[in-house]
């Protein structure tokens, strides 16, 4: 989650109006209020607006090329949290082999599933339910009909950060005997575990190799640690002060611009994805600086800012060390020098 900071008197953001597509949503009179509606991606609900959810895990987009069978077989995809977290919906991608079919197979039922890490294979049962509130939008024609889903979770589900796998199957009147020729679309593969299918529905794992599919899950997180900046102006001496981390432990503030996400798994003890690029030219990173957190928890760390550094937007975003296979971060902060 991404925090708008700024300092030496300056306010960079006000509320008073959402934006959606470019569009500025003005104030109308309600004449008939019939529930929700959905304005591209800005929920409003009794004439308020009701702010989307966060997206807390992304595994990659529809790459339009294969998909797997989930009327059958279960299928099941790993995905990674680093925050606390409460998984809430689900958006996924499904391919109709029969060309203008409009979904005819489907019954309208989506069943999810999540699943502990066992050592890269899914584990034990962490819940499981029905879809509710699901949506479909045709996306295109490519070889097949290609189909975007999404679905709230009929009781969201809180998990702690680390790995757990995502269970998804259509048509309950199917049960894994029939084979109804839908599928989850894949997505390009992203280094992380391989894609699992339960060919009966009763717990019997399979991989499959050189596979990943395409979703998100979206809810709310909370940061593992806590990041405040003080006195962050050109050519005066910053201070981060960095919460809720183990004491004894090393905490590091990164900073960038910006540029794609620098991630780090088990590289010399650490785990952590930086929503920005860290790395500079060669070997170096762009780091604030890095401390040890104290018994309570917190770590401080100091830092000269250059005077020719006022004005500008910075990320940054702290983390913590030895939390492998799990990553304990704070949230991003966009911030203005003074």
């Amino acid at each position: 989650m991404l925090r708008e900071m700024t300092f030496a008197g300056c306010v960079l953001a006000t509320a008073g109006f959402a934006m959606a597509g470019g569009k500025e949503l003005q104030n109308m009179e309600v004449l008939y209020d019939n529930g929700k509606v959905n304005y591209q991606g800005i929920q409003v609900a009794n004439d308020e607006i009701v702010p989307p959810m966060d997206v807390i895990y992304d595994n990659g987009g529809d790459n339009y090329a294969n998909g797997l069978e989930m009327t059958n077989w279960l299928e099941i995809e790993d995905f990674t949290l680093s925050d606390q977290s409460t998984v809430e919906h689900v958006d996924f991608s499904v391919l109709d082999t029969l060309a203008g079919n409009n979904l005819a197979n489907w019954d309208g039922t989506a069943e999810w599933s999540i699943f502990s890490d066992a050592g890269g294979t899914p584990g034990s049962l962490v819940a499981s339910g029905m879809g509710t509130n699901i949506t479909t939008a045709f996306d295109r024609f490519q070889t097949w009909d290609f189909w975007d889903f999404g679905m709230d979770l009929d009781t969201p589900v809180n998990l702690a950060p680390g790995t757990y796998w995502l269970g998804l199957h259509l048509n309950v009147n199917s049960g894994c005997v029939t084979r109804d020729e839908l599928y989850w679309a894949t997505t390009d593969l992203n280094g992380t575990n391989d894609h699992h299918l339960d060919l009966n529905c009763d717990g019997g794992f399979s991989p499959l190799s050189g596979f990943e599919t395409s979703f998100s899950l979206s809810g709310t997180s909370q940061a593992c640690l806590d990041l405040q900046i003080t006195n962050l102006v050109g050519g005066q001496t910053a201070t981060f002060d960095v919460s809720g981390g183990e004491p004894g432990e090393r905490a590091i503030v990164a900073w960038g611009t910006g540029g794609p996400p620098s991630v780090f798994i088990d590289v010399n003890g650490w785990c952590a994805s930086f929503g920005f690029n860290i790395q500079m030219q060669g070997r170096k990173f762009r780091i604030a600086g890095s401390g040890i957190f104290d018994n309570s928890g917190v770590a401080t760390i100091q830092r000269q800012i250059s005077e020719n550094r006022s004005g500008m937007h910075i990320l940054f975003q702290a983390a913590e060390h030895g939390t492998c296979p799990g990553e304990c971060m704070s949230d991003q902060l966009i911030v203005v020098i003074g």
